[in-house]
């Protein structure tokens, strides 16, 4: 047994670094991975670095040309207005979650502030997540996943990572990363479901909300599956809800209080949510699917701050609109899918996965043999995951990409298993004509 165990370490040893060493060389070419020396002045990008840079001097989480403009290390800008606004002001602002700035700021912290040192971290990070495929397909899938697992590393490379943007200042990649780990996580939770791994799996659950605050579909979906389809008993399911809920409110809650403190109003973990509900949720929207500037601000409001207003009153906006409006109901919900998917990868990822559950579905009415394989319920949650995050907000590629990894697990393995169990249904039809 022990020479077996060696002989699956060193197979994998072998596989996962020859996949790290072809994708580590062949994505360096991908022109969204390049090792850049500055920061583009402009998107996301300009406000993660000021941040990042501003925290790194001890500046608190503010915007603003805190520090010497060479020392944001920012490209060259010719809009002029921006970068002498930029220069003279500066304050707090809660619009964007803490992981990804905090992130930087660390790297900053040790190498200084150098974007190409971000940029080759990230690279490295998504080239270690796609190698790993194989492995994560065995665990749930056996020798054939191994398979399967290594055409969806490559597939994943050739068709989403330039979606991740590791050559920018931008969060993509520690997204994918962090729900990496939050899934290797929940696998050590659910071989043993004790009360300390539940623990475990809550407080990274908070982190992933610093990441970015999307992944708060994650954490609310696994909730829904576990009141809906974990078989504990009742009174441990309910203590394992109430564990795992405490330990994502504690470990957001020490930063809820100074953003809520520094910014004059209740902030649970920044204001960008309460605004896109509203700009993702209007008479444009509805009609492209895509997200849409209600208003158009000066200089010192568009880029530094978003519209105000309580959780309560945008979530109030949103119902308003939709119930003086109940035909966008339909209308928003069609476009906002045809939205998401206009990306070909991304909709054949989708669609076979939605095929794997079908399939499954059918197959298990069969006689056991003719089962079809089940799609782990950590895939399901992600899929649920999607669905939340289109509909009530958006479904862009950006937002999407890092979720697709693991919709091309299952959905690969699929495609490559179909074969046999074709085999199988024309063996069990062949078995019923005997029977007649």
């Amino acid at each position: 047994m022990l020479k077996i165990i060696e002989k699956k370490n060193v197979f994998f040893g072998l596989l996962l670094s020859c996949l790290f060493i072809i994708h580590y060389h062949s994505g360096k070419n991908n022109p969204y991975n390049t090792l850049n020396e500055n920061v583009f002045f402009g998107g996301d990008q300009w406000e993660y670095q000021s941040l990042a840079v501003n925290i790194l001097n001890g500046h608190g989480y503010r915007l603003g040309g805190l520090e010497p403009w060479e020392e944001y290390k920012f490209a060259f800008t010719e809009k002029k207005e921006f970068k002498e606004y930029f220069k003279s002001k500066s304050f707090y602002t809660f619009y964007r979650t803490p992981g990804y700035p905090l992130f930087l700021a660390s790297i900053y912290k040790i190498f200084g502030v150098n974007p190409e040192i971000v940029n080759r971290i990230q690279f490295i990070m998504i080239v270690i997540c796609a190698s790993i495929m194989p492995l994560i397909c065995y665990y749930y899938y056996g020798a054939t996943g191994i398979f399967s697992g290594v055409i969806s590393s490559f597939l994943f490379m050739r068709y989403f990572v330039s979606d991740l943007r590791t050559g920018s200042i931008l969060t993509e990649s520690l997204i994918l990363f962090s729900i990496l780990i939050w899934m290797f996580i929940y696998i050590y939770w659910e071989k043993e479901p004790t009360p300390f791994r539940i623990l475990i799996l809550g407080v990274f659950s908070g982190f992933l909300l610093f990441v970015k605050g999307s992944n708060i579909f994650i954490p609310f979906t696994f909730i829904l599956f576990m009141i809906c389809k974990f078989h504990f008993p009742q009174k441990n399911k309910l203590w394992q809800i109430i564990t795992y809920v405490l330990a994502i409110v504690l470990t957001i809650l020490p930063w809820s209080i100074y953003a809520s403190l520094k910014s004059n109003k209740n902030i649970f973990l920044s204001i960008q949510g309460d605004t896109l509900l509203v700009e993702c949720n209007n008479y444009n929207t509805a009609n492209t699917g895509n997200w849409t500037r209600l208003h158009q601000f000066p200089v010192e409001y568009l880029w530094y701050d978003r519209p105000a207003g309580s959780t309560k009153r945008n979530v109030k906006t949103v119902f308003n609109f939709y119930k003086e409006n109940p035909s966008m109901i339909l209308l928003s919900i069609k476009n906002k899918i045809n939205f998401a998917t206009v990306y070909r990868p991304i909709k054949y990822c989708l669609l076979f996965f939605i095929l794997y559950l079908i399939t499954y579905h059918i197959s298990h009415q069969f006689h056991r043999k003719y089962h079809f394989e089940s799609v782990n319920q950590i895939f399901i949650i992600f899929f649920i995951s999607i669905i939340f995050l289109t509909l009530i907000f958006y479904g862009s590629r950006r937002m999407l990409v890092p979720f697709m990894y693991f919709m091309l697990i299952p959905s690969i393995h699929f495609i490559f298993i179909s074969p046999i169990y074709i085999n199988t249904l024309l063996e069990k039809f062949n078995l019923y004509k005997n029977n007649d």
